[in-house]
This record gives C-alpha cells, sequence and structure tokens, in this order.
C-alpha cells in the first residue's frame, strides 16, 4: 500500500500525481488549477454532503473511506458504494441540477480536497 504524505504540500502531489496518470498536467496549468483547491479535513462522523443539500463542490478523497449511501423511509441505510482514496467525490448531479442531492456521503476517516464550483468556472 502506498504511504500518503499527509503534508499540504505532499498531499497536492497525491493529486498532481493522480491527475498526470489519467492525462500529462503541464507545470503551468498545474501551478494555475492546483490554487483553485482548498483542504478541508474531515472527522470520523462528518458528512461531506447531506441527505437534501444542495451541491457546490466536487472534492478528491485523500485519505480514509467515504460512504455513499439512501436511507429509506423507516430510516434503514443501504449503502450504494464505499469511495477509497485516490478518487473524486461529490453530489454531480446535484451540483448540475442544483436539485437537493437524494444519497449523503459520510465520512469514516480524513482528508478531501475541494473545488468550489463557482470558483472555477472562469478557468475552463
Amino acid at each position: 500500500m502506498q504511504k500518503i504524505d499527509a503534508s499540504p504540500d505532499g498531499l497536492m502531489d497525491n493529486f498532481k500525481s493522480f491527475l498526470n496518470e489519467l492525462s500529462p498536467v503541464s507545470t503551468e496549468s498545474w501551478n494555475r488549477f492546483s490554487t483553485l483547491f482548498t483542504p478541508k479535513i474531515l472527522k470520523k462522523g462528518d458528512y461531506y454532503i447531506k441527505e437534501g443539500q444542495i451541491a457546490n463542490e466536487i472534492g478528491f478523497l485523500q485519505t480514509g473511506v467515504l460512504r455513499a449511501f439512501y436511507r429509506n423511509n423507516e430510516g434503514v441505510e443501504y449503502n450504494k458504494h464505499f469511495f477509497l482514496p485516490y478518487c473524486f467525490i461529490g453530489g454531480y448531479a446535484s451540483l448540475i441540477s442544483k436539485i437537493g442531492y437524494l444519497t449523503p456521503f459520510f465520512y469514516l476517516n480524513k482528508i478531501v480536497f475541494t473545488l468550489q464550483i463557482n470558483n472555477s468556472q472562469n478557468f475552463c
């Protein structure tokens, strides 16, 4: 298993490496793009997005585990997905539609980088 450098610079290096595996990112592009992200530290039990919340960001999971789940009318929870590092997370349908998200994301561990969508609109 890969050791994670949890320092702010180390976390951004992990994120940059992930993106470079998908498609090479120039230094100039990375320097502009990386400034759009803000670390968000979540504690065990925190929600990344709650049921009914309208999403306004996407995240990149650096460490820990995030659980997406459904809750029925009786309050019984059904797991939809477990997210592991390194991956993008967020309420994408809510982000686009501006309708409250139906599947909460419950954080089981630690660090996420987030991109506020209104900040990125001028970047693209």
